[in-house]
């Protein structure tokens, strides 16, 4: 389930899981960047043209593992919106 996440079973029960650390992030149905610790970075981050932009409108919105760390997702959106949720599975 992506680049740095799996589905294993815990107690007979699916979760998704760190394949670094083995953090838990929770079942497949709920998209991990929700358990995971976020980071609202400036556009102006990522590239210094984006001062020409909507620096005050839009963030990059980082997402790592609680457990080592490791960036699972980034997205860049306007500050008021919620997390997107793109990675959810029903099994």
């Amino acid at each position: 389930m992506g680049e740095h996440m799996q589905i294993v079973e815990r107690d007979g029960v699916l979760v998704v899981v760190c394949i670094h650390c083995r953090h838990a992030y929770g079942p497949p149905s709920r998209d991990p960047k929700l358990s995971s610790v976020m980071r609202a970075a400036p556009i102006t981050e990522v590239s210094p043209l984006n001062r020409y932009g909507l620096v005050e409108e839009v963030v990059i919105n980082q997402y790592f593992c609680p457990g080592c760390g490791t960036m699972i997702a980034a997205n860049v959106q306007r500050k008021e919106d919620p997390p997107y949720e793109e990675t959810r599975l029903e099994l």
